[in-house]
């Protein structure tokens, strides 16, 4: 039996860094092509590329539309606190569609069952029309995990999934009628 400090140099000297590829290369995924980074605290949309957490976006919708579709691109959404309110704030775009195919949106908080703190909200209902979707995912072949939708505003509709073989998992939708 081999042990990871014999394996892995740097758990001898306390300087392992893993980086998001390490960890997904190491899961379910066959390929990774680039990492995005969404921070709702720290990000900025204007002021940051998204290719570092000290980079990092502010929304999902900066980092959606820097991901390369058929790319297997992989959207890392960092944990925003825990207060009420606390998350991305997508009103900013108002409703908007998720078109990219395989790419992967993952939240880096715990795995909780409910409400995970990686949270992806809109704070205004940013349109007139409160039958149509905060969100609707037409690209085909998506993975979204471990994240939070939500709005706390009346929307009877919050994400819509029309494109083909999206996956969900521990996916917390809160708020409007869900999906």
């Amino acid at each position: 039996m081999q042990y990871a400090n014999t394996v892995y140099p740097e758990f001898r000297t306390g300087d392992m860094k893993w980086l998001a590829s390490d960890v997904l290369n190491a899961g379910p995924f066959s390929q990774i092509g680039n990492v995005w980074y969404v921070d709702a605290v720290n990000g900025s949309d204007t002021a940051n590329n998204g290719t570092a957490y000290n980079q990092a976006f502010a929304t999902l919708y900066a980092a959606h539309n820097a991901a390369t579709t058929n790319n297997y691109d992989v959207i890392v959404v960092a944990p925003a606190g825990v207060g009420t309110g606390s998350g991305t704030d997508e009103s900013t775009y108002g409703a908007w569609t998720f078109s990219k195919n395989l790419v992967t949106v993952i939240g880096s908080s715990a795995p909780t069952a409910i409400s995970p703190r990686s949270r992806i909200l809109w704070g205004t209902a940013g349109q007139s029309v409160l039958s149509a979707p905060l969100l609707t995912i037409s690209g085909a072949g998506n993975t979204f995990l471990n994240v939070q939708f939500g709005t706390f505003v009346d929307n009877n509709v919050l994400v819509s999934v029309t494109g083909d073989r999206n996956y969900f998992e521990n996916v917390h939708m809160m708020g409007g009628m869900g999906m």
